[in-house]
């Protein structure tokens, strides 16, 4: 019956059965996005009985009821629409193919009937209409209105979606979900979820606090660990500070002071002995720096001995280059100079040969008018004969 609560568990089978339809509309979803089938509530008092008040699919009281044309019965609309989406018969008479209508009229006739919380169960004691439920309920609120509502509603968390009574939900979101929004306190710099930055960039942050090898106790920040290693940290071994001067104990770095001021006079000894050492050493080099020296001094002398030579030679070259120069400049100016008399002279002679030619030609064409003269003459007198 209608006046019945429902069983949590046969509520979230409805949800589910509605949830896991891939063609289900989002235009056919209410409010945040989130499928709701009828209300699960008791009515203070039984509804008329000309009021249809519940949903033959999900046996709840009717939510936004829609009436179906084939046969008039009432169903919610998210209860009818997965029917006719998925093109099944209609639930009361089996007709295929149908259509549906909202119908506003019985829903607000449902609006004014009084009704007790769905969690009275758990002790609540609100009473109110029904078109009231949804807000005292408040199941899907937005950031800023969670905790408006009953307090024995369970609301999803913001962050990880997880359910929640509504008294528990802000202490869950602020400081127990994975999920939530979180800055790394060390490098103050990273900002993630509480989770990634736990499970990952802890891993890899070079601020995070990690523990000394050595175990002494310290926890340097990542990228500071290998300078405290090497030279701060009072576990490391390290060698004796006179090391160079022979000493080979290694010991914790804690331990070093007292190891320098019980062994004074045999650090001391090692001092001296390094250094008459280093003094035999030296002379040692430095005899061989002089005897390099002398060395390249000879050599040098040498190469300075050669250089005056070559110089000395190429001053000769020089010089003989100069003569052969010098000799083969006269013998230019020579050539120039008898290259004009003949020049001179084979211009005289051209000239005096076209004289010549040219008076023979003149004389050659006075002899040819001479001779063709008396041919002139004699030629009238045979044509007249």
């Amino acid at each position: 019956m209608a006046t019945e609560s429902m069983d949590s568990a046969r509520v979230a089978e409805k949800v589910r059965y509605i949830e896991d339809s891939s063609e289900f509309k989002q235009s056919d979803l209410p409010d945040h996005g989130t499928p709701q089938c009828g209300y699960d509530c008791q009515f203070i008092e039984n509804p008329p009985e000309h009021l249809q008040s519940e949903c033959p699919v999900c046996k709840l009281v009717l939510r936004d009821p829609y009436v179906i044309e084939c046969c008039g019965q009432r169903f919610c609309r998210v209860c009818i629409k997965r029917i006719e989406v998925d093109e099944k018969p209609c639930p009361n008479c089996k007709k295929v193919g149908f259509s549906t209508i909202s119908d506003q009229r019985l829903q607000r006739s449902l609006n004014v009937l009084g009704v007790r919380c769905s969690h009275v169960k758990e002790g609540c004691q609100w009473t109110g209409k029904l078109g009231e439920l949804d807000k005292h309920l408040n199941e899907n609120p937005n950031p800023d209105e969670q905790l408006d509502g009953c307090e024995f509603a369970e609301i999803s968390c913001m962050h990880c979606s997880k359910l929640f009574l509504r008294p528990s939900i802000t202490a869950h979101q602020d400081e127990e979900c994975r999920l939530r929004p979180f800055s790394c306190i060390y490098c103050r710099s990273y900002e993630s979820s509480y989770e990634d930055i736990v499970d990952d960039h802890w891993q890899v942050c070079k601020s995070y606090p990690v523990s000394c090898p050595n175990e002494c106790g310290e926890e340097p920040e990542r990228q500071n660990l290998e300078r405290h290693v090497s030279k701060d940290c009072p576990l490391t071994v390290v060698n004796c500070d006179f090391h160079y001067a022979g000493c080979e104990v290694q010991l914790p770095r804690k331990d070093l002071p007292a190891h320098l001021a019980e062994n004074l006079m045999v650090h001391m000894s090692l001092l001296a002995t390094q250094s008459q050492n280093e003094n035999v050493k030296l002379k040692e080099e430095l005899a061989n720096v002089r005897q390099k020296l002398e060395i390249q001094h000879e050599e040098v002398d040498q190469q300075s001995q050669k250089i005056s030579k070559q110089n000395a030679k190429f001053k000769e070259e020089l010089a003989s280059f100069r003569q052969k120069l010098e000799v083969q400049r006269k013998e230019m100016d020579q050539f120039r100079s008898h290259g004009m008399k003949i020049l001179v002279v084979a211009t005289c002679v051209i000239i005096l040969v076209v004289a010549l030619l040219w008076s023979y030609v003149t004389t050659m064409d006075k002899g040819n008018k001479i001779e063709q003269l008396p041919q002139a003459e004699q030629l009238p007198q045979a044509t007249e004969l």
